[in-house]
């Protein structure tokens, strides 16, 4: 992916309130700092066992850009737990997907 992570919300109550995600941030700044959910979505090339991306998932709870972090509890991190894993489960996903294309082509 180029460019800056995209940053979307949506409502979640009738009050309005607002949960939100990040996608593939690469520092704190890009991710939202409020008092509401944030889901913030790691990208598939950094795997938890990874000492940067731990380091960056640290700074991302510790710092809002060059600021302190007021809502740390508001973040929710999805962190694949290997590359190779998340990759292989693609594969197999798409080549299911591909078999059953086949087999209603066949029918």
């Amino acid at each position: 992916m180029t460019g800056p992570p995209v940053l979307w919300h949506f409502p979640i109550s009738h009050y309005n309130e607002k949960a939100r995600w990040a996608l593939f941030p690469t520092s704190s700044g890009q991710v939202p700092d409020r008092a509401a959910l944030a889901l913030v979505v790691m990208a598939p090339d950094q795997a938890l066992a990874e000492p940067a991306t731990r380091k960056l998932i640290e700074q991302v709870v510790r710092e809002h850009g060059a600021s302190a972090r007021t809502f740390k509890s508001a973040l929710l991190f999805a962190v694949p737990d290997s590359a190779g894993t998340l990759l292989e489960a693609a594969r197999t996903a798409l080549a299911w997907e591909d078999i059953g294309t086949s087999a209603e082509i066949a029918a």
